[in-house]
Formats: structure tokens, sequence, C-alpha cells
């Protein structure tokens, strides 16, 4: 159960305010527990948003599973659109076009724990559940265009995609992009060009101005892009936490593989491919960071 409280910005509210019973939690929002007929121990869900005094909890065993969808992180038909490197012919991608997995805004006293993981699946196949929503497929055709989306029409085979691909080709029957291949695209273009796109990919967590932010125990795996996206915190615990991804691809040419581990998770202004604890504008106060590592794994060949 939330708060009885309005949802708003309690920047500056004192200790004593916020230990009011406003700002507790009579239950958890959510609580995903082990099943007790040893399988089912796996949830699929589109975007979420806590509200204040809220805590998600996920036991151990559990995966809660992001779901490949496109369009639950882009719902409107008139966009803001996901799932892309670019989103016309002349402005590129960015993953502020999607909605994050888990996130709030203007918050107090809010956490994601538990021993289990919360999985985002970015080395999986991106499907629609809308077969006009446009996907870039591996061979660089797209299958509709933006513009014919919007207007619930499909596109002829042939015109050139404004998602960052080459041309529509509805025929086509080779797999679509996964969040990884489009962030690989994205950061290093086929053509050895660097810094010439940016992909429109969800981040696993994004929290804004948020008073008492706590990740404990929690597992997260395979981000399509950041991890976590705190801005504007006061007061951001993370104990005993992980990220984990698989490298999909090699170290392109040119660039230097990054370490196996991180211990320092939480830096101000990191944008590093593989740093995936991101702080936003405005800065964090009272940022706490205990036995946090971040394991990079190497995927069997």
């Amino acid at each position: 159960m939330a708060t009885n409280g309005p949802t708003v910005n309690v920047a500056g509210a004192s200790g004593e305010e916020l230990a009011q019973p406003q700002y507790r939690a009579s239950k958890f929002a959510v609580r995903l527990v082990v099943s007790s007929t040893g399988s089912g121990n796996g949830f699929i869900s589109g975007p979420l948003i806590l509200p204040s005094g809220v805590t998600l909890w996920i036991d151990k065993g559990v995966t809660l599973f992001a779901t490949r969808d496109a369009t639950a992180y882009s719902p409107n038909p008139a966009g803001p659109y996901c799932a892309n490197t670019a989103v016309s012919a002349t402005k590129g991608g960015s993953s502020g076009n999607c909605q994050a997995l888990i996130s709030g805004n203007n918050l107090v006293n809010v956490a994601v724990m538990g021993d289990g993981s919360i999985d985002s699946r970015a080395y999986a196949e991106i499907v629609t559940t809308n077969k006009l929503y446009p996907l870039m497929k591996v061979d660089l055709t797209c299958s509709n265009t933006y513009i014919a989306y919007a207007t619930g029409m499909q596109a002829l085979d042939g015109t050139p995609c404004d998602d960052g691909g080459t041309v529509v080709n509805s025929k086509s029957s080779v797999r679509n992009m996964t969040w990884w291949d489009l962030a690989y695209l994205g950061n290093l273009v086929e053509n050895g060009r660097t810094g010439a796109a940016s992909q429109s990919n969800f981040r696993m967590m994004v929290f804004n101005y948020v008073k008492n932010l706590t990740l404990y125990r929690i597992t997260l795996n395979n981000s399509a892009n950041f991890h976590v996206v705190p801005a504007g915190i006061d007061g951001f615990t993370v104990w005993r936490s992980s990220c984990k991804h698989r490298r999909r691809r090699p170290t392109p040419p040119g660039r230097q593989p990054q370490p196996a581990l991180y211990r320092r998770a939480v830096r101000r202004g990191q944008r590093q491919e593989h740093r995936r604890v991101r702080s936003g504008v405005g800065g964090e106060s009272d940022r706490g960071v205990a036995d946090h590592r971040q394991h990079h794994h190497q995927a069997r060949r």
C-alpha cells in the first residue's frame, strides 16, 4: 500500500517530518515470492512507477523480467519512439524516448530489495504487439516508418526508414535487432565512424528528486542501457547489490577492453559504456555505496 499523502517534491523536509505516519507504507507495494509448486518463478512486466513509501521486494530465486515489447516503453503512437538509433532522417535516438522499467519522481522513502533479480533481457530479440510499430532488422531494413505508424498505416516497401535503418522491407525474414544490437550500432556505426548515432534503449531504473532511496541485496541483470539513473537524490544507499551483463560482441577496434570489476559504482557525470550506475543533473547528497560490485561476464561461445 502506498502512503496516504500526495506525491510531492519533499526536498529539504526534516527527518521529523519524514517520520510522520503519512510517509510510511503499511505493506509492500509488490512482493514477488517463489512459487510453492516449484515452477513459475519468473514475472514479466512493462514499466512500473513506484509511489512514495513503497518497497518493491523480490524474493530469492525470483526474477522480474522486462517485457520485450517495444510499445510498452513507447505507448503513444505520436512518439517519442523507442527501440531505434534515430527518430527521423535528421534526429538521432535517445534513451529519454523510452519509459524506464522502474521509475519514480518526487518521492520519499522508496526501495528496491530482496535476494532476487531484475533482468532487462537486452540480449533478446525485440518484439512488438502492434504489427505496425517500426522495428529494425539485423539486415538494417525496417518493418515500417514512424510517419506511417503515427497515422495507422503501413509504409510501402522501399520507403526510406526513419528509425536509423535503410529501407522498409515488410517481407524480410531475418530477426529483429536486440537492444544490445541497437546499442552497438548507435555507438560504433558499421563503417567504423563513432558518435554518429545514439540508441533509444530503455533504462532499468530512473529516479528523479527522491528523499531516501535504497537498493539492497538486489541483482540487476542485462540492462539495455544504464542500470540505475538517480537525479536529485537526497540520501541514496546501495548495499550488497550487483549489476551483471553478458558481453555480446568483441571489443571494437581502437577501444581498450573494460575492466571486469568496478568498485566505485556511483560517479558524478560518468557515461562510460559499462558503468551502469549514473548520476544525473542536480547531483545527489549523502550517497552511500557499500559492498557494491559490477561484474562483467564473458558469455561462452
